[in-house]
């Protein structure tokens, strides 16, 4: 494997482990930061800072920045060969979430994956949530819940403190929605510190974390959501040897079914996306079949994951990302005069009925000056807003929509 593979395995792990100083740090109120302050914290160029660059930009809703850092630490692919190219075009695209859940009424596991500053691909997962719970779906496993929040299913919200990447608003939207459908969320991630240094007892440990489920409720419909490679089904090598998903099937026989959808989504970078993206021209999420009816899964003659999911590419409406708005939301603007805590601001908006600034906001996004117009991104109901500003520290709006 790549050099490049093997920093971002050990960034990643760092960022999702419950025994990581990152887990600590959000605690603190300093998970919504300024974006001049991302860009400070920039000390130096390497592939770990950008990815922690993007993963803070999604968490303030700056999907561009998201995407300008996330692709400053990845790779190119390698071109198509005209074969591939040919193969790639007998298939035709088809809706991803009715394909999905139409193959789910014969699977018990299903494992989705996610890049961790793309919050659509969490959006997406939020989407099947409905439909595979009168499935029988009753079991939500997340790689990024710490396992020391065991009150989170009770409570039926997220805090700060909840998970890492959970902190995200539309992760804590997705967290919510499962929860109030009727899913145990569960943690699946090692609880070993011996893990660290050890990427192939860290995978087993999440297969076994799983495998628990599976013991005390043989029948158990289990959904995971992992990020990356964890679903690979193929032997990776190196010193993972198998990820999660192989594990799994190695100690329980269940094959899971695997969808990424973190491969065939947009870059910043035309030339860093994946060759079999740029032959795309989609406007909803989709997979792909041919006239005999397999699913493309990739490349000829591979195997990696059970299908291969793309999303189409983002537009921006008010300089937000359309996809940011379903499920009955809604724009909704604050005024002049209640952004009068100077410029920048971070907006941080809170369910009325949580505990603000303790709760995963709903939505969180940064207004850079006067001119920008953004809109918060709401369903109906009451909202405490936290206005933040750099000179005078915050301040409290009550916003009720209809």
């Amino acid at each position: 494997m790549s050099k490049y593979f093997y920093l971002f395995f050990f960034f990643s792990f760092l960022m999702s482990c419950p025994f990581s100083f990152s887990q600590v740090r959000y605690r603190k109120d300093t998970v919504y930061k300024f974006s001049k302050d991302i860009i400070r914290n920039l000390d130096r160029d390497s592939i770990q800072n950008y990815w922690k660059a993007a993963v803070d930009f999604s968490f303030i809703g700056d999907y561009k920045n998201a995407l300008t850092f996330g692709g400053k630490a990845r790779t190119r692919y390698a071109n198509l060969s005209k074969a591939d190219s040919l193969f790639f075009l007998g298939f035709h695209s088809i809706d991803a979430k009715e394909y999905i859940l139409k193959r789910a009424q014969k699977e018990q596991v299903i494992m989705i994956n996610e890049a961790h500053h793309f919050p659509f691909h969490r959006i997406f997962i939020a989407s099947l949530l409905p439909g595979l719970y009168e499935l029988g779906f009753r079991y939500y496993g997340v790689e990024t819940v710490n396992y020391l929040d065991s009150a989170l299913n009770k409570r039926g919200y997220p805090l700060l403190t909840s998970g890492y990447y959970s902190a995200e608003p539309q992760f804590g939207n997705l967290l919510r929605k499962a929860l109030h459908l009727g899913f145990e969320v569960f943690p699946y991630e090692t609880r070993s510190r011996e893990s660290i240094g050890n990427p192939k007892k860290r995978e087993i440990d999440q297969a076994r974390n799983i495998q628990k489920i599976l013991e005390s409720d043989p029948d158990a419909k289990i959904l995971i959501h992992a990020g990356y490679d964890h679903i690979r089904e193929d032997s990776v090598g190196g010193n993972w040897e198998k990820a999660m998903a192989g594990r799994l099937y190695e100690l329980t026989g269940i094959n899971p079914f695997t969808i990424n959808q973190e491969i065939l989504t947009e870059r910043v970078i035309p030339e860093l996306e994946n060759p079999y993206y740029r032959l795309l021209n989609i406007e909803t999420p989709a997979v792909f079949l041919n006239d005999h009816g397999d699913v493309f899964s990739g490349p000829k003659g591979t195997h990696y994951y059970d299908i291969r999911l793309a999303h189409p590419r983002t537009r921006y409406v008010e300089n937000r990302p359309h996809w940011l708005l379903f499920d009955h939301s809604k724009y909704v603007y604050l005024t002049k005069q209640q952004l009068n805590v100077g410029y920048p601001c971070l907006i941080q908006v809170y369910k009325t009925d949580e505990a603000i600034l303790q709760a995963v906001p709903v939505d969180v996004f940064e207004i850079v000056d006067e001119h920008t117009i953004k809109p918060m991104i709401l369903n109906p109901g009451e909202y405490q807003v936290i206005i933040k500003g750099q000179k005078i520290k915050f301040k409290k709006v009550l916003v009720h929509v209809k």
